[in-house]
């Protein structure tokens, strides 16, 4: 891993309008000419993943990652021609973890557990010029995507380990370091990877958070009852948590560290964060809670939130 600092990656626009206005694809990881029966959708890639099919799909101008089919749960976005717009809110709220550390060192070490588009660490390494982020990816076609499609940056401050997760965590070298912030957003579908949500592995972040490091989870409402019980095991181990509920979207993030995170810390995170990242982080909260109190429930099936 490298410490050299260095200036945020520049992230070009990802394509160009054609002259019917219709964006040109980039040269991807499979070929072109995938068909959809959706009108107004393109399939740009679709690869066997680890897991099963990897798709990318441009549909309302914006690129989607998803997994098993084309209609599958939206997993990233990114508006190719303004790649630094932040689409989902959960990725925005998840800004609020870094403005949670309290103690006032310089933030120098992140990571984030499951890569998908790579929307968050894009995020971080733009508005944190010292940062250098390892991204933890069990999937190599899911980081083949993320570069070819999601403006991935090519950055010495960003380290691609293609790992699962739960044995990455158990290195010797990886122990022995620490993190100032972890952020954990994997899935696999709609669910998080049994393994990835264990109370083993939650001891195993808590290990190497440094001692005024958070911990971000971003927890999916799909299902309240497998919500309810993610973080009843985080709870376990972070007994003082708190959880932010985004506005539209069917997610959770909760923010844990070696000492309590209060509502009240996060809300005032969450303006704080807003100054850094340049937009805000507030408005896309619509409750914060103690993780003492049960995750909300989902929204009604007529709502069609985003992961």
């Amino acid at each position: 891993m490298t410490g050299v600092p260095g200036p945020p990656p520049e992230i070009p626009a990802l394509v160009a309008p054609a002259s019917d206005g219709v964006p040109a694809s980039p040269t991807g990881p499979t070929g072109v000419g995938l068909h959809s029966e959706v009108p107004g959708r393109r399939i740009l890639m679709r690869q066997k993943g680890a897991f099963g099919d990897v798709f990318v799909v441009e549909e309302d101008g914006l690129f989607l990652l998803r997994f098993g089919s084309e209609d599958g749960a939206d997993q990233s976005a990114i508006d190719p021609h303004v790649p630094r717009r932040v689409i989902f809110e959960y990725i925005r709220i998840a800004a609020v973890g870094p403005a949670l550390r309290s103690d006032g060192r310089p933030f120098r070490r992140a990571l984030v557990v499951g890569l998908g588009g790579g929307a968050w660490p894009r995020l971080i390494l733009e508005t944190e010029p010292r940062v250098v982020v390892d991204a933890v990816e069990v999937d190599p076609v899911v980081v083949d995507a993320s570069r070819h499609f999601f403006a991935l940056p090519e950055s010495p401050r960003l380290n691609i380990i293609i790992d699962d997760a739960a044995h990455y965590v158990a290195r010797t070298d990886v122990r022995e370091g620490r993190y100032d912030v972890i952020f954990l957003d994997a899935f696999s579908g709609e669910d998080m990877p049994a393994q990835l949500s264990t109370p083993t592995f939650f001891k195993q972040l808590r290990h190497i958070l440094t001692d005024d490091g958070v911990l971000m989870v971003n927890v999916a409402l799909v299902s309240d009852r497998d919500a309810a019980t993610i973080i009843e095991r985080l709870t376990a181990v972070f007994p003082d948590c708190s959880w932010a509920r985004a506005r539209q979207e069917e997610n959770q993030i909760v923010f844990a560290a070696k000492r309590p995170i209060t509502t009240d810390a996060v809300r005032r995170a969450a303006i704080k964060a807003g100054v850094s990242v340049g937009f805000d982080v507030a408005k896309d909260i619509d409750r914060v809670e103690s993780c003492l109190v049960p995750p909300a429930p989902p929204p009604p099936p007529d709502d069609p939130g985003l992961r």
